[in-house]
This record gives C-alpha cells, sequence and structure tokens, in this order.
C-alpha cells in the first residue's frame, strides 16, 4: 500500500467519523428545538424521590413523576434531577414539558419555590 492509498483510506475514515457526529448532534439539536417551539407543558403527579450525589459533592434530589395522556389513557413516567432549594415530595405536582408528537421527548421544568402548606 502506498502512501497516498493509506492518506486516502485514513481521510476517508476521519470524514466518515466527522459526518456521523455532525448528524447525531443534527438530531440532537433538532429535538430540542421542536420540544423547545412546540412543547406543551402538562402536569406530572411525582411518584418517588430520593436523595442523591450530584457532581462536585452536591446532593441532588431525583424525582420520577407521572403523566397520563387523555383519550388515550397511556402513561408516561418521567425522570429528572433537581438541585437547589425544589424540595418535592410524593403526591406533588410538577411541570413536565413534552413534544406533543413524541412525549417521551421532555424536559422537567422545576418549580422556582417550594412552599408547603400543613392544615391543622
Amino acid at each position: 500500500m502506498s502512501d497516498a492509498e493509506f492518506t486516502a483510506i485514513v481521510i476517508a475514515i476521519v470524514l466518515v467519523i466527522t459526518l456521523s457526529i455532525v448528524i447525531s448532534d443534527l438530531k440532537r439539536s433538532y429535538s430540542w428545538l421542536r420540544l423547545f417551539l412546540f412543547g406543551k407543558t402538562v402536569r406530572a403527579v411525582v411518584t418517588h424521590v430520593s436523595i442523591e450525589g450530584g457532581g462536585g459533592g452536591k446532593r441532588v434530589q431525583r424525582i420520577v413523576a407521572e403523566w397520563t395522556q387523555s383519550g388515550t389513557n397511556k402513561r408516561f413516567d418521567y425522570s429528572g434531577y433537581i438541585s437547589g432549594r425544589h424540595l418535592y415530595r410524593s403526591g406533588d405536582v410538577v411541570r413536565v414539558l413534552i413534544d406533543p408528537k413524541n412525549p417521551m421527548n421532555y424536559k422537567v421544568k422545576p418549580r422556582l419555590l417550594s412552599i408547603h402548606f400543613h392544615i391543622r
């Protein structure tokens, strides 16, 4: 194999890898763009809460929330990590931004302030 053939093969491999990365990034960008342009906010009920270690030694709250699509009665589970003072409990309602055409494309939207009222 000559040096020219070897160089051509290496260039072809690099181009294929680069194209694969670009296509993957474009798909992901389209998914997020579609979510923020056409997304619909739904209210999901928190079904599970756990405290886990996050990056940098910080603690984060992992929540799992459930939403049932009206009309089809199809149930979707959404999970997200919340850091800061967003203290959720089972039964709380959390907002989830979903893509109406693909409800598994989502982003959990934390509330700005957690206030729990206790009735005596």
